[in-house]
């Protein structure tokens, strides 16, 4: 089975160095690595284009934004799976093969695993976050990272391209898209080391109510999903402080 990856970048020259070695040190044999760079002004294609050795496909032209370029990367895709190592994270040596080996079918389903958490002053202090997915709690968010997704390329043929109008929530409008299209989410066993600090993590109220805006797509929206909204709000001003 051949899986793609995908990595992102733009201006990421202090940490896709890290990144591209951890896909680099991957276990697993069969691997594409495709890199869409939206242009950067920085060395980080230069390390690219030195450093990768996993079958590279890279692209480096402007964007509009993270889901424009991964809808290109899908469209460079090649792989029978498709996962996501962003240009700040980490994959563990045997992450894309605990994964493989755990996928008993890959028929209408999209896989998810564990996030292990690390500050950027402190890498090798890790915070585990565990997945779960619960379609009750769908009224506040999906309970896994995109980051460790494991898409097979039916599925996402199925579901279709991600939505670019969704500024920091396209992500989760395309999985509710998927659950809405009666997709199974499994999980399995492996994890991503994701560094502390990405949009939906500093933004976290301006990325609920995006993922309000899709999760009215598809259902009505109950009333507490309002209530997580309110104290996501006063938590962000508090920080602010």
């Amino acid at each position: 089975m051949k899986v793609s990856v995908i990595t992102i970048t733009y201006n990421s020259e202090k940490s896709i160095l890290r990144t591209i070695r951890s896909v680099n040190a991957q276990s697993y044999e069969n691997i594409e690595h495709i890199f869409v760079d939206g242009s950067s002004q920085d060395s980080t294609l230069k390390i690219i284009q030195d450093n990768a050795k996993r079958n590279p496909v890279i692209v480096s032209e402007p964007d509009t934004g993270i889901y424009d370029a991964w809808n290109k990367a899908f469209r460079l895709a090649t792989g029978d799976l498709i996962c996501f190592c962003n240009s700040d994270d980490i994959l563990p040596e045997d992450c894309i093969r605990l994964a493989v080996s755990s996928i008993q079918s890959a028929e209408n389903k999209i896989f998810y695993g564990d996030v292990k958490m690390f500050y950027e002053k402190e890498p090798e202090k890790l915070i585990l976050d565990r997945a779960e997915h619960n379609v009750d709690s769908l009224y506040r968010g999906f309970k896994f990272r995109t980051t460790t997704l494991f898409i097979p390329k039916e599925s996402f043929q199925r579901v279709g391209f991600f939505d670019t109008t969704f500024r920091i929530a396209g992500d989760s409008e395309w999985l509710l898209r998927a659950h809405h299209l009666g997709f199974d989410f499994q999980k399995l066993g492996h994890s991503v080391h994701m560094s502390l600090g990405g949009i939906s993590n500093v933004r976290e109220y301006e990325a609920y109510r995006e993922y309000l805006v899709a999760l009215r797509k598809y259902q009505a929206v109950p009333l507490k999903s309002y209530w997580v909204l309110l104290k996501k709000s006063i938590k962000q001003r508090i920080g602010c402080r």
